[in-house]
């Protein structure tokens, strides 16, 4: 493998740092963690790159530098330049940067294949993701993205799922879960769970929910669906990164006790395409099984409701009283109505 370290190489940066930053890339991507000292690298400028004679069928990897990734970069700078030459050459293009600022639809028509931080590479994976972390960069890591569905009801689980997207993925219709349309919720949740590398759905169950509290049992789903996540041969997977709708979590670690950092974002399912993919089967999940226990319990409505406080619920509770899957710790009615059962 030839692996060619072409564009700027500090104009920005201290040359100590990026010596050290392409080296890593190198041990760490390129080879798969073998001896890099192996590689044929070259190191050269641009127009030397351009002037460069390549065999039909040659295995290079071409890794060029720059500060901010962005629309000025792409049009007019020297790494929009050697992406076009890289497209020419049917060549895999990485780029190291600092900071990302293209959506995925630009960088898949630039021909960029991947992009790794600088600070990832450096070992400061928190400045790292800070840097990459946007709606639609494809990151250099894994990510499960994670929410839940049935926070709020007053009866049944609530629902966590974890799901780990190929990369660009991409569907119209595809959003926070709550902002769609029933049917298209239905109709994701199938191409969903047949093109993901790997998801899973885990309920907590009211019983559960009244032991520990409605927060720690929406984050114990996750961690179980993040446990639970397997690919299509059943395999168990395990992400690179977390990212999980919210501000609350707690740091998780895998069965095989390796640490996972993760990212809270606030409207993360609005945001993040495995988020929201994760929205959408657990709230999915979530109203069929609410369906299916509204034939065991019918007077209170869950197929139409959900178990969620509507007025007709609530009459439903003033009338029969609660069911073994209420919440005991939810207030089912308002307060000035004392009701014991």
């Amino acid at each position: 493998m030839c692996i060619i370290i072409s564009g700027p190489l500090g104009a920005c940066w201290q040359a100590d740092r990026v010596e050290t930053a392409l080296k890593e890339a190198l041990r760490r991507y390129a080879t798969g963690g073998r001896d890099a000292s192996r590689l044929e690298v070259q190191v050269m400028e641009e127009g030397a790159f351009a002037a460069l004679e390549m065999p039909a069928g040659t295995d290079i990897t071409v890794i060029s530098t720059c500060e901010n990734l962005d629309n000025e970069t792409i049009g007019n700078g020297t790494l929009g330049r050697i992406a076009a030459l890289c497209r020419s050459r049917h060549l895999r293009l990485v780029c190291i940067c600092r900071r990302q600022a293209l959506p995925a639809k630009l960088l898949r028509k630039a021909g960029i294949s991947e992009i790794w931080a600088l600070d990832e590479l450096l070992d400061d994976t928190d400045a790292a993701l800070d840097s990459l972390l946007s709606p639609d960069t494809p990151l250099p890591l894994m990510v499960a993205g994670c929410d839940e569905a049935g926070r709020g009801p007053l009866a049944g689980p609530v629902f966590a799922a974890a799901v780990i997207l190929p990369e660009g993925f991409y569907h119209p219709l595809l959003n926070d879960s709550k902002q769609m349309k029933e049917q298209d919720r239905e109709l994701l949740r199938g191409i969903i769970q047949r093109e993901a590398l790997a998801w899973c759905v885990t309920p907590v169950s009211a019983q559960e929910i009244d032991r520990i509290n409605i927060l720690n049992a929406s984050l114990l789903g996750m961690r179980r669906s993040l446990d639970g996540l397997r690919d299509a041969s059943g395999a168990p997977v395990r992400p690179g990164l977390i990212l999980v709708d919210g501000n609350r979590f707690n740091p998780y670690t895998t069965p095989e006790g390796v640490a996972v950092p993760h990212r809270c974002v606030v409207k993360g399912d609005a945001r993040f395409a495995a988020v929201a993919a994760a929205s959408v089967l657990a709230k999915t999940w979530r109203d069929e099984y609410m369906r299916r226990l509204a034939l065991q319990y019918p007077q209170y409505g869950w197929d139409r409701n959900m178990g969620y406080p509507t007025p007709e619920h609530r009459e439903a509770i003033r009338r029969s009283g609660p069911s073994p899957e209420h919440r005991k710790s939810f207030k089912w009615l308002p307060e000035e109505e004392n009701l014991l059962f």
